[in-house]
């Protein structure tokens, strides 16, 4: 940001985004537009403010579906409460709150049936949901549909006792370096910050 344009930082984004995903509110009509596009970002925060900023060109309002985190650990429930839960969004995890609209984009971060394809990693469209309880989805670059559960979620890291009941997929418009490796067959790269 300079001091003489404030915006100029988003304004570069936006226009970054408009290159890789041009038209995005007409084009993602189209099946197979999405194939194989994606923006790679250095951090997962600078992916989820892309997925964001892109989401938000999509047309209609987002569906909002949020987990359900509990704390298991009895001792912890006096020192921590499901509001901070909510907050946390551990290596691996979907966040609290996912903003979807037809045609986003979304990835798939478990192995739910690895001989139907659906392995981490896998990218996914979203096409609607059922009653909040399952997603459906059509598996890129095909014509198949599948349905995502909800699912359990635990952090390894020994720190707090909780878990997250969420659908196991994040957006895929932007994704980090790391999680995109060898999936995909064109990719156009983000690998600097915008200053």
């Amino acid at each position: 940001n300079s001091q003489k344009n404030p915006t100029s930082e988003h304004q570069a984004m936006e226009q970054f985004c408009n290159k890789i995903f041009p038209n995005l509110a007409t084009n993602i009509d189209d099946p197979n537009w999405v194939d194989g596009r994606a923006i790679l970002a250095p951090t997962n925060m600078e992916a989820n403010m892309l997925n964001e900023m892109l989401n938000s060109q999509l047309p209609g309002s987002s569906e909002v579906m949020r987990s359900a985190d509990q704390i298991t650990n009895t001792e912890d429930r006096m020192h921590f409460n499901v509001e901070y839960l909510n907050t946390l969004t551990p290596s691996g995890f979907p966040p609290h709150t996912l903003e979807l609209k037809p045609g986003i984009p979304l990835m798939l971060l478990r192995n739910l049936n690895p001989r139907q394809g659906l392995c981490n990693g896998t990218k996914l469209i979203y096409e609607g949901h059922l009653d909040n309880k399952v997603l459906w989805c059509r598996v890129s670059g095909s014509e198949r549909s599948v349905f995502i559960p909800r699912i359990m979620f635990i952090p390894k890291d020994g720190g707090v006792g909780w878990v997250r009941r969420q659908f196991p997929v994040k957006p895929a418009f932007a994704m980090t370096i790391n999680k995109s490796q060898g999936k995909y067959k064109i990719i156009y790269s983000l690998l600097l910050r915008f200053v």
